[in-house]
């Protein structure tokens, strides 16, 4: 049995198909953090900076579109966009703890030495 959420379909569909980033108006807060949680930035911007965003795209459709978490930008041809992310969100991409599997497997003798000493998990034993 599948053990995900119908909800994390979505992001992990996109991500799969190339997507490395996402820049939109809004965002419902599960899909932001789930597209944290597989490393997927959501950055946002303005109803006029998408409409800007669209037509470049239309008018540009081979060229690839950059983003930089650390300076928070997208670079379309010449041009320089700011975009929005908040501090949580960007710290964890650039010092990458949006990866909770990761920081668990790096620190496993950590997680099973504090296990140990919790007594709901003494029942193991």
């Amino acid at each position: 049995m599948n053990s995900i959420s119908s909800c994390e379909h979505a992001p992990q569909a996109l991500k799969r198909w190339g997507i490395r980033a996402i820049i939109a108006e809004s965002y419902s807060e599960i899909f932001f953090g789930n597209c944290v949680a597989i490393g997927v930035p959501c950055y946002k911007v303005s109803h006029e900076v998408a409409d800007k965003i669209l037509a470049w795209i239309e008018a540009h459709p081979s060229e690839e579109l950059v983003t930089s978490t650390e300076s928070r930008t997208l670079k379309m041809g010449d041009e320089t966009i700011e975009l929005t992310l908040a501090d949580g969100p960007r710290g964890q991409f650039l010092d990458g703890s949006w990866n909770a599997r990761a920081a668990l497997l790096a620190n496993a003798d950590k997680v099973q030495e504090l296990a140990s000493k919790l007594p709901y998990m003494n029942f193991l034993k």
